[in-house]
């Protein structure tokens, strides 16, 4: 039994992460307005960039549905091949994973539902 709900949407596209629109979102110098922006930028469905500080930020939050794992492939909105660092979720809510390439960092929100809530 699969640890997660998968529930695509037709409007959802696997993102090549070095593509991204908006800014990079960096710990030190996100707060108030911009902080509301990026948690909505964040639980768009869009890549986002993030430093590192943001990276460890969220690392240290909540603590993580699953850690380390390497190209997820269909389940994942991020490149098949990149290094997930972590995901996380907020009791059954839909998954954020984080990961690197490249040297930079980004998150985006999947659709996968953390079941062991």
């Amino acid at each position: 039994m699969s640890e997660y709900e998968i529930t695509p949407t037709a409007s959802q596209t696997p993102v090549t992460p070095i593509v991204t629109t908006g800014p990079v979102y960096a710990y030190e110098t996100t707060s108030g307005d911009d902080w509301t922006r990026f948690i909505g930028d964040m639980h768009s469905g869009h890549v986002v960039e993030i430093d590192e500080e943001m990276l460890d930020y969220w690392l240290e939050a909540l603590p993580p549905i699953y850690m380390g794992r390497t190209g997820l492939g269909r389940e994942s909105l991020a490149p098949l091949g990149a290094h997930h660092l972590f995901g996380f979720a907020e009791g059954r809510d839909k998954i954020v994973d984080f990961w690197q390439q490249g040297g930079r960092s980004f998150c985006r929100q999947s659709d996968r539902v953390n079941l062991r809530a």
